[in-house]
């Protein structure tokens, strides 16, 4: 069965009209335009149809991307500035604890004394993240140890 179309207005695979319709007014001639929430029956009360030109349609369209993309963006960066901010205030705390530092001295007792003073400072306060314990430790390497 050959698909229907409503008197004067092209539809859609959905039924709704689309972003583009013919038009029939009383003159006669035919009209485009393009229209935002779909046919009367789509129309929320007695809400006039929101009717724009193609280039203010695509206007309107950009600008809904524009502000998903911003809102993505800002999402995105929310939990990244939390992890910095944890990141900076741990490691205020670990140098307030001073711990030693290390130059690369070979006697191996120093070394283990050295990594036991760094590892007791970092579970005081509470760095248990892999990454920073690592990045806090090496902070604390200096001279041949680097």
């Amino acid at each position: 069965m050959p698909p229907r179309q409503a008197r004067g207005h092209a539809r859609s695979l959905t039924g709704a009209r689309g972003a583009r319709g013919i038009h029939e007014e009383g003159d006669g001639e035919n009209h485009q335009e393009s229209v935002m929430g779909g046919g009367a029956r789509g129309n929320v009360g007695d809400a006039p149809l929101a009717v724009f030109g193609g280039a203010e349609f695509m206007q309107g369209v950009f600008t809904a991307i524009e502000q998903v993309v911003k809102n993505t963006m800002q999402a995105i960066q929310v939990p990244a500035r939390a992890a910095n901010t944890r990141a900076t205030t741990a490691m205020k705390a670990f140098l307030q604890l001073r711990p030693p530092t290390f130059k690369g001295e070979p006697d191996p007792l120093m070394v283990e004394d050295w990594l036991e003073q760094v590892t007791r400072a970092l579970d005081t306060i509470l760095v248990t993240e892999e990454e920073f314990r690592v990045l806090f430790a090496s902070y604390q390497l200096q001279g041949d140890a680097l």
